[in-house]
């Protein structure tokens, strides 16, 4: 599907291959994702060539989850879990219980995830969850039955090390205890790290609750300093008042800002003197949302774009903002505490009428981040204080903002864009270092044309039989080996140096360096007496350094007759024994 171009930052897109299930059509969110990974592409240099890795999720599950009503009737509910990237780390994100959940919304999520992780330099991937379910219309057992069996349907795929799923939209501490504890019995031993936001006595971490309308805070601030605006005084509207505007909302207020609007499902009501906070909150608490609430005066939904202020903050469901009301926006800065609130279209809107807009990626990643504390806690088994939580937190989410905003005043672009430079970078840098498993021979063997001058080498060792320092080693007997020796130069160009020239082992080191992948194990055995070598699998042990992908040699024997060359050779140096029998070795096939 074709893109316009942006005014926001890069040249038109081409089309997407999307994947056959999403309908190209009606992509939802993934379609803004996107457009949004078109915007930064321009900005990648040389990691672009990875950036299809971006549009594709890693991994999608789809179950079915079928529970036993409490009037005896069974229920089938539609579950996803979602791993978009996981080339910093495990996948992280949260499961939502919404009826309108689709895999296109959870494809998106999972992909902002990763954005966000890799934004706040956090060791994740991202991952998202849901069910097509209205919570509401489920008692609080027919709501633990469906927890616990969509845990065990996912349980394939999510795990401490591999997908830590956290709370999102209709989900809360109590359901991440019941998904804890599926999981766990499940696999026999409790695994506290499985997910994060759990109820402190069962490894959550203090200040996760508050983390995410925390971290909204912050970076306000932090934004606001950018353009001169003083909290102290500033007029705040809200949408959302639950975990995340609640807590935003709260800290405003004891800043000395004023909150003179929000809005949640129930309706929305506004104060220009300011709402009082603490019993807005009690009263979402008692009654499940803002209206009906007596200090404030209710206001159309559609009249809460337009409210006059300094700070609007989305922080209830995507696609909130729009082409159709982003014109109303009066605030000065649009800080994105929901996912995905803000459309494409309404982002240029806000940019051309100068409304500074810091995007969800860093604007409500205080949740991951806490989440990450708390994942770090319950491997060690040593928690820490909320002081120590909310300092942290509050630093690294500076951090990340100084970094995005540097990144944008570089480029000349707007924060999300910058966002995206910053967190698509890491991403594909990570990437690039892993490679791509399995390489194709074909191309592993394209990248020695280098090799000895103008001469490209094809090379391949699997098992090379013992062979005596009297052996004669010829073509014929490389080519009737029965282990399976493959060493095929191409056509002769030149003589190889000779094995014992600093050269010879320089140039087998960068083989052994680029096959090294592709050899799960290969015995050497070394030529004219040179003692025999293993040469296996060690990632990380490499005594060439880590260009190497882990491959560990050491001396296994040596030659009676030449005790001074195993002394000189294989004690002090294995590697250059490996070296010196695989010079020998093609310099035998060439013969």
């Amino acid at each position: 599907m074709p893109r316009t171009p942006s005014k926001s930052g890069a040249p038109a897109a081409s089309a997407h291959a999307l994947p056959s299930y999403l309908d190209p059509n009606h992509l939802g969110p993934w379609g803004i994702y996107l457009q949004q990974v078109d915007r930064v592409t321009p900005y990648l240099g040389p990691l672009a060539r990875w950036v299809e890795t971006l549009k594709r999720p890693k991994r999608a599950l789809i179950v079915d989850v079928p529970i036993e009503l409490d009037n005896g009737t069974v229920a089938h509910f539609e579950g996803y879990r979602v791993q978009h990237n996981t080339s910093r780390g495990p996948a992280k994100g949260g499961v939502r219980f919404h009826q309108d959940v689709t895999l296109s919304e959870v494809m998106a999520l999972a992909a902002w995830m990763s954005i966000k992780n890799a934004a706040v330099n956090v060791p994740y991937g991202g991952g998202k969850g849901g069910i097509r379910v209205d919570p509401r219309q489920l008692s609080m057992k027919e709501l633990e039955r469906l927890t616990r069996r969509y845990t065990s349907e996912i349980g394939i795929i999510i795990g401490p090390t591999k997908d830590i799923p956290a709370p999102d939209v209709n989900t809360n501490e109590k359901v991440m205890a019941w998904m804890m504890d599926t999981y766990s019995m499940n696999i026999g031993e409790t695994a506290t790290g499985v997910v994060t936001g759990k109820p402190v006595d069962v490894g959550g971490s203090l200040g996760r609750r508050e983390a995410t309308g925390r971290g909204v805070f912050t970076i306000a601030c932090e934004a606001a300093a950018q353009i001169g605006l003083s909290i102290e005084g500033a007029r705040v509207a809200v949408q959302g008042f639950g975990n995340v505007g609640g807590t935003a909302g709260k800290l405003f207020a004891e800043a000395g800002a004023l909150v003179v609007a929000v809005q949640d499902h129930t309706g929305a009501i506004a104060n220009d003197k300011g709402l009082n906070v603490p019993k807005l909150l009690e009263h979402v608490a008692k009654t499940g949302g803002v209206a009906g609430f007596k200090g404030g005066e209710p206001i159309k939904p559609a009249e809460f774009w337009g409210t006059k202020c300094d700070i609007m903050i989305p922080a209830a469901l995507e696609g909130q903002v729009t082409k159709d009301n982003a014109g109303k926006i009066k605030a000065r800065m649009l800080i994105e505490g929901a996912n995905g609130p803000t459309t494409p279209e309404a982002d240029d809107i806000l940019n051309d009428k100068g409304v500074l807009v810091v995007p969800d990626v860093i604007a409500n990643a205080g949740g991951v981040t806490v989440s990450y504390f708390e994942w770090v806690q319950d491997f060690s088994s040593f928690f820490w204080s909320e002081d120590e939580i909310n300092a942290r937190l509050v630093k690294i989410m500076k951090d990340a903002f100084a970094g995005v905003w540097h990144t944008a005043q570089q480029h000349q672009v707007s924060l999300r864009t910058a966002t995206f430079i910053v967190a698509c970078t890491r991403i594909l840098h990570a990437r690039d270092l892993r490679g791509l498993y399995p390489e194709s021979r074909k191309a592993a063997l394209g990248r020695l044309s280098w090799l000895d001058g103008q001469r490209p080498y094809k090379f391949l060792l699997t098992a090379l039989p013992p062979i005596s320092a009297s052996t004669s080693i010829t073509a014929a007997t490389m080519r009737n080996s029965t282990n399976r020796i493959l060493a095929m130069p191409a056509a002769p160009a030149a003589t190889p140096p000779k094995p014992s020239t600093p050269a010879t082992s320089a140039i087998t080191a960068k083989i052994m360096a680029h096959f090294s992948m592709s050899i799960s194990f290969s015995k050497v055995v070394c030529l004219n007496a040179v003692p025999a070598v293993k040469a296996f699998g060690r990632f990380g042990q490499s005594p060439w350094g880590p260009s190497l992908h882990g491959f560990m040699v050491a001396p296994v024997a040596a030659s009676r007759r030449h005790p001074h060359r195993h002394k000189r050779v294989g004690q002090r140096n294995p590697a250059a024994a490996a070296i010196r029998s695989l010079a020998m070795i093609m310099k035998a096939y060439d013969a």
